[in-house]
C-alpha cells in the first residue's frame, strides 16, 4: 500500500498529550523545589470581577505572565532559613586568599538580591514592560503600570509612595513631587554595576552614558573605554604623576646608611675577634700579644686617617643609555627566542601572534576614534559657550539702549 499524503492526527495528538504530561511534571518539580504550589495559587484580590468573567486557566495564565503577583508558598519559614544560611567552606585548600574572594563574592551576590528593596517603580506605556518587571522583581523591588495596559497592576500612577517612575520620552505634561523620573537604562546599569548608580545622568532628556556590558573580561587585551576604566577603578581620578627625584634621594640615603652599618659591623667584629684572641693566649705571652695588637691597631688607625684625608665627594658622570640600542637588543633577543620555538608549535604561535596584532590594531583604531570624538565634542562645547556669551552681551546691550 502507498503511504498516505496527509498527517496522522491521532499520532500527533498522542505526542501532544505525552509532552503535556511531561512538562506538567517538570513544572511540578520546579515549583515544589521553590516551596510553591503547582498549579500556582494566588492570594485573594479585590478584583473578583475579572475572575468571574474570565476562565480559570486564562486568569492563572494572565497573572503569571504579569510577573507581578506573589504566589502562595507551601512553607514560609523555609525560605527565611535559606536566606540566613551562611556557606561554610572546608579549610582543606592551601590558598586562604581564594577562599576569602569566594566568600566576598557570595556576600556581594546576596546583597545584589536586595538591590531594589524598598523602592516602588511605575512604568510608563512606552517602556518595555516584561524585562523591566522581571529585573525589578528579581532584585526585591515593587513595580506597577497602567491597568488598561496589562493585567496585574498593583497601584496607580498617583500613588504617593512611588519612588521612581521609568519613562522614555523627552518631557512630561504632569510631574509628581517626591519621586525620580529616570530612563530605563538606569535599571540595567545598576544591576550590571551591582549598586544603585547616581540618577543625575539618567534623568529626563539627559544624554545617557555608554552602556557597559557585564560579560567581558577585565584583563582582556582589547580596547577599554575610559568610562569602564573609571568605573572599575575610581582611584584613577586621584592619581598623581610619579616623581623619580624623591625616590633617587631615598635610594641614595639607603645606600649610604648601608655602607655605614657595614663599616660599623666590621669594626665590632674585629674588636670581638681581638678580645677573644687576647683571652685565649697564655699568661706568659700576654705582653708580646698586647704589643703586637697595639702595633696593628695603631697601623690600622693611621691607614684610616690617611684614607680620610684623601677621601672627597666628586660629582659622578651620568651614563645615558641609548633607547634605540636598547630596543634593538630587545628585538634581537625576541627573534632568537622565536627561532627556538619547535617546528610543530610554530604555526600555532604565528596564529596567536596574528590574532594579538589584529586585536591591538582594533583597539588602536577605537582609541583613535574616541580621541577624535572627544575633540569634536570639546569644539562644540566651546562654540556653544561663545554663542551663549554673545547672546548674553547682546541682551545686555539691548537693555542699556
Amino acid at each position: 500500500p502507498q503511504a498516505r499524503a496527509d498527517v496522522d492526527f491521532k499520532i500527533m495528538s498522542t505526542f501532544v498529550e505525552f509532552y503535556t504530561v511531561v512538562l506538567g511534571f517538570v513544572n511540578f518539580r520546579l515549583y515544589h523545589s521553590l516551596n510553591l504550589y503547582y498549579p500556582p495559587k494566588f492570594p485573594n484580590y479585590s478584583d473578583d470581577i475579572e475572575k468571574d468573567l474570565a476562565d480559570e486557566e486564562v486568569y492563572v495564565a494572565e497573572r503569571i505572565a504579569a510577573l507581578n503577583v506573589s504566589l502562595i508558598r507551601t512553607k514560609e519559614e523555609d525560605q527565611e532559613e535559606e536566606d540566613n544560611v551562611v556557606d561554610d567552606f572546608p579549610d582543606s585548600t592551601d590558598d586562604p586568599e581564594k577562599l576569602e574572594k569566594i566568600k566576598l563574592e557570595l556576600e556581594r551576590v546576596r546583597a545584589l538580591k536586595t538591590l531594589f528593596q524598598g523602592l516602588k517603580f511605575y512604568l510608563n506605556r512606552e517602556v518595555p514592560r516584561e524585562p523591566l518587571v522581571f529585573i525589578i522583581r528579581c532584585f526585591g523591588g515593587e513595580v506597577s503600570w497602567d491597568r488598561l495596559l496589562f493585567v496585574g497592576a498593583t497601584y496607580e500612577e498617583d500613588d504617593k509612595s512611588i519612588t521612581h517612575q521609568i519613562i522614555d520620552r523627552p518631557s512630561l505634561s504632569t510631574c509628581f513631587p517626591h519621586r525620580y523620573y529616570i530612563q530605563p537604562q538606569w535599571v540595567f546599569d545598576s544591576v550590571n554595576a551591582r549598586q544603585r548608580l547616581p540618577i543625575e545622568t539618567y534623568m529626563i532628556g539627559a544624554i545617557l552614558p555608554p552602556h557597559l556590558s557585564p560579560f567581558v573580561d577585565e584583563n582582556r587585551d582589547q580596547y577599554i573605554p575610559p568610562e569602564e576604566k573609571l568605573f572599575r577603578d575610581p582611584s584613577l581620578l586621584l592619581e598623581k604623576p610619579f616623581t623619580e627625584d624623591g625616590d633617587d634621594d631615598v635610594l641614595s640615603d639607603v645606600d649610604l646608611g648601608e655602607e655605614e652599618t657595614l663599616d660599623k659591623t666590621e669594626e665590632t667584629v674585629l674588636d670581638e675577634k681581638d678580645k677573644e684572641y687576647i683571652t685565649s693566649e697564655s699568661d706568659d705571652e700576654e705582653t708580646e700579644v698586647k704589643e703586637n695588637l697595639e702595633l696593628e691597631i695603631s697601623s690600622k688607625e693611621k691607614a684610616r686617617e690617611e684614607k680620610k684625608k684623601h677621601m672627597a665627594v666628586t660629582v659622578g658622570t651620568l651614563v645615558q643609555e641609548d633607547p634605540r640600542e636598547k630596543t634593538r637588543l630587545e628585538k634581537q633577543e625576541y627573534r632568537l627566542r622565536e627561532k627556538m620555538i619547535p617546528k610543530k608549535h610554530r604555526r600555532l604561535y604565528k596564529s596567536m601572534m596574528a590574532g594579538r596584532m589584529k586585536r591591538n590594531k582594533e583597539a588602536w583604531l577605537l582609541g583613535k576614534k574616541r580621541k577624535r570624538y572627544e575633540e569634536e565634542e570639546m569644539l562644540k562645547r566651546k562654540a556653544q559657550k561663545k554663542e551663549a556669551i554673545k547672546a548674553a552681551l547682546a541682551s545686555v546691550d539691548a537693555q542699556e539702549l
